[in-house]
C-alpha cells in the first residue's frame, strides 16, 4: 500500500469511527433523556384534570395540567423536593418547580427528596431474561424501613405482586401488599442486610429482581422505580 493509500485509508477509518461515535452518543443521549423526563409525581388528586392523573403517576417536565372547578392536586417536585397543592386553574411542571397562579396554590411545603432508580432491561421480550439497574448500585439500593416504593413506567403497568428474598433466593416474610402501583416493605425485616426485591407480572413468568438493603439510619422517604 502506498503512502497516499495508507493516508486515505486512515482518514476513512477515522471518519467511520467518528460517525459511529456520534451515533452511539446520540443513542445514549436519547436514552438518558427518555429516562430523565419525569419531573414530579402525583401524591393526591381528586376531581377532573387534563390530562387525567392518578395517585403516584409521574409527570414529565414541561407538562401543562388543567384542573377543572373543584379539582385538587398535590405534586411532589423531584428537583426542589417540595409538595405543591393546587385548587383548580392551570399548572406547568418546570425544572425549578410547579408554576401556577398564586390564587390556585393552596400550599407549598417541603417534601421528601425522592430516590429515583431507572431500571434497564435486555433480551428480546419486554423484560427479557436479564434485568439490571443503570449504574447498578454497589452496595444495593438503600431503602428506609418505612419508605414508600412506587413502581413507575410502562414496564410496570402489569405488575401484580412483589416478594422479598434473601441473598440465597429464599423468601423472607410474606408477599408485599400493593396499593395501586405502590407498596411498603415489612417493617419487621432486619436492617443492614442484603435483600432482593422480586416483582412479578400478570400473565408472565419472568420477573424483575432488584437488590436492596434496609438502612437503620434513615426514616420515611420515597423510592421511585422506573421501568419503561
Amino acid at each position: 500500500m502506498t503512502g497516499q493509500s495508507r493516508s486515505s485509508h486512515h482518514v476513512a477509518s477515522t471518519l467511520v469511527r467518528a460517525v459511529l461515535a456520534a451515533i452511539l452518543c446520540g443513542g445514549m443521549i436519547y436514552a438518558a433523556s427518555a429516562y430523565s423526563a419525569a419531573a414530579a409525581i402525583v401524591t393526591e388528586v381528586s376531581g377532573t384534570t387534563t390530562p387525567p392523573l392518578i395517585v403516584h403517576q409521574e409527570v414529565a417536565l414541561g407538562t401543562s395540567i388543567v384542573l377543572r372547578p373543584g379539582a385538587h392536586l398535590s405534586l411532589l417536585h423531584y428537583a426542589s423536593c417540595s409538595i405543591v397543592t393546587l385548587n383548580g386553574g392551570k399548572a406547568t411542571v418546570t425544572a425549578d418547580g410547579v408554576d401556577a397562579n398564586l390564587g390556585n396554590v393552596e400550599s407549598s411545603a417541603p417534601g421528601p427528596c425522592p430516590k429515583v432508580h431507572k431500571i434497564a432491561h435486555q433480551g428480546p421480550g419486554p423484560l427479557g431474561g436479564v434485568v439490571v439497574t443503570r449504574g447498578a448500585p454497589t452496595p444495593p439500593i438503600d431503602v428506609a424501613p418505612d419508605a414508600l416504593i412506587v413502581l413507575s413506567g410502562d414496564g410496570f403497568s402489569n405488575a401484580s405482586s412483589a416478594d422479598v428474598l434473601d441473598v440465597n433466593g429464599n423468601p423472607v416474610g410474606g408477599a408485599v401488599a400493593f396499593k395501586g402501583q405502590s407498596f411498603k416493605l415489612d417493617d419487621a425485616l432486619p436492617v443492614r442486610r442484603a435483600y432482593v426485591l422480586r416483582i412479578s407480572f400478570k400473565g408472565r413468568s419472568d420477573t424483575v429482581e432488584l437488590p436492596f438493603s434496609i438502612s437503620a439510619r434513615n426514616s420515611g422517604g420515597l423510592v421511585v422505580l422506573q421501568l419503561d
